[in-house]
């Protein structure tokens, strides 16, 4: 039994570092594509950084879809400024890695049954 709880914690433990590592990327890759170092990316900005193929060969390799990125920039522009927080923007992505983004489609899913059922 001690030796289960010993697997399972390590498993957890490998994927937290998995996660911290994929945060700090995103936020690197981000945080050179902000010129001007307003802590938030433009649209132009943006746009540019993913031109890179590189770039977008990288965000592949993390299982983000550069297609998906565009929609997430839009999406996280509430106020149409233009402007996305790179906090924001790496939160955004790893929502829409693997089984999260599984989940969070599963949740809008019921949500919006949900709310179908109550008009």
């Amino acid at each position: 039994m001690h030796t289960s709880q010993l697997d399972r914690d390590l498993r957890i433990q490998d994927q937290l570092a998995q996660q911290d590592k994929f945060t700090r990327e995103l936020h690197r890759i981000f945080e050179a594509a902000d010129r001007d170092s307003s802590g938030s990316l433009s649209w132009e900005e943006f746009e540019e950084h993913l031109g890179d193929a590189r770039i977008a060969a990288y965000l592949s390799s993390l299982e983000l879809d550069v297609a998906e990125a565009r929609g997430l920039f839009r999406l996280l522009d509430l106020e149409g400024k233009n402007d996305v927080k790179i906090e924001d923007f790496v939160w955004g992505c790893m929502r829409m890695r693997g089984v999260a983004k599984s989940i969070d489609l599963c949740t809008v899913l019921y949500e919006n049954r949900k709310q179908g059922k109550l008009l």
